[in-house]
């Protein structure tokens, strides 16, 4: 399952289309994600959100051990803000090398 965290943007094809962190967290938890595709801003229908909250709910399942034993999807942003990018991406960083670290 390909997942496309976003407020404004169409997904590409064979993404689906995930519009908050509740229920991005709730896939990701639940389902085989393959690939994670994050904007920053959620404005339209996230406002108290944003794709670095679901980087460190993310970060803080592999601290935990959630993916010890399952693949890391592969994550990419796709983000205009590029504050929000380079946090998000600072987060990743910190998620390889804790798994690298295991």
């Amino acid at each position: 399952m390909k997942l496309y965290l976003d407020d404004v943007r169409t997904p590409p094809e064979g993404w689906i289309l995930v519009s908050t962190i509740e229920i991005m967290t709730f896939l990701v938890a639940t389902e085989d994600v393959t690939h994670i595709s994050l904007d920053h801003d959620l404005g339209n229908t996230d406002p108290d959100n944003t794709g670095y909250d679901f980087m460190l709910w993310l970060e803080r399942e592999v601290f935990l051990g959630s993916y010890d034993n399952y693949p890391f999807p592969v994550v990419t942003f796709h983000t205009d803000n590029p504050v929000g990018r380079a946090n998000m991406k600072r987060s990743l960083d910190k998620i390889y090398s804790m798994l690298k670290s295991k």
